[in-house]
C-alpha cells in the first residue's frame, strides 16, 4: 500500500462517520432510523450508532482488519501498534473534520 492509499482510506473512513451523522439528522434520508435507535435499551449501543467518531472508528477498525487479512501481516506486535495508531488517527481526523464542517 502506498502513502496515497493510506491517506485516501483515512479520509474515507472519517467521512463515512460524518456522512452517517448527517444522514441520521432530521429531514434527511435516514431520519426514520432514529425511532428504531431510540428503542434500543443499552445506552452505549445508542451512542455507538449515533456518534460520528464511533462510526468512523468502527469503520477504521474493520478496514484495518481487512487489510491485515488481505496482505497477510504476521508480526503481531507491529500489527497491534499500527492498528491502535490507525484507529486513533481515524478518530482524530473525524473530530477535526467535524469541527471544520461545523458539526462539533
Amino acid at each position: 500500500m502506498t502513502l496515497a492509499w493510506i491517506i485516501l482510506l483515512l479520509l474515507m473512513s472519517s467521512h463515512i462517520g460524518i456522512a452517517w451523522n448527517i444522514l441520521l439528522s432530521p429531514g434527511n434520508i435516514l431520519d426514520w432510523l432514529n425511532g428504531y435507535i431510540d428503542r434500543i435499551k443499552y445506552e452505549y449501543l445508542k451512542d455507538l450508532l449515533t456518534c460520528a467518531k464511533c462510526v468512523s472508528g468502527q469503520f477504521g477498525l474493520w478496514s484495518y482488519v481487512f487489510v491485515c487479512i488481505r496482505y497477510h501481516f504476521v508480526d503481531i506486535d507491529n500489527m497491534i501498534l499500527i492498528g491502535v495508531l490507525w484507529v486513533s488517527s481515524v478518530i482524530v481526523v473525524t473530530d477535526q473534520l467535524m469541527r471544520r464542517y461545523g458539526y462539533a
